[in-house]
């Protein structure tokens, strides 16, 4: 058997191997080692810059980032200014709300 992805799905040789490995989970024998493969794979994957680090201003900053940087020949990324405009000020109206900010 190998992980794949921070150790979060596993992958196995066979369907004895796959079978044994169902009947362990659905037992709950590796419930403890299916959590910690779950926070490697968050921290590793989905959540980069820590778990405690709020997801959406990281995602604000990026989507910003990328609509200033233009295309990599240097002309800017009009095509796509709009929806990542549109997809800012979503966000930025869901941080505020969150916040009890105004709508």
């Amino acid at each position: 058997m190998r992980t794949e992805g921070g150790g979060l799905i596993q992958a196995t040789r066979d369907r004895q191997e796959h079978a044994a490995g169902l009947a362990r989970a659905v037992r709950g024998e590796d419930r403890a080692e299916v959590a910690e493969r779950s926070r490697r794979f968050l921290e590793a994957f989905v959540r980069p810059h820590g778990l405690d680090q709020p997801a959406t201003p990281v995602l604000v900053n990026e989507l910003e980032r990328l609509a200033a940087a233009g295309t990599p020949d240097g002309d800017p990324a009009e095509p796509w200014r709009g929806q990542l405009d549109d997809a800012i000020a979503t966000l930025e109206r869901t941080l505020r709300v969150q916040r009890g900010g105004s709508r």
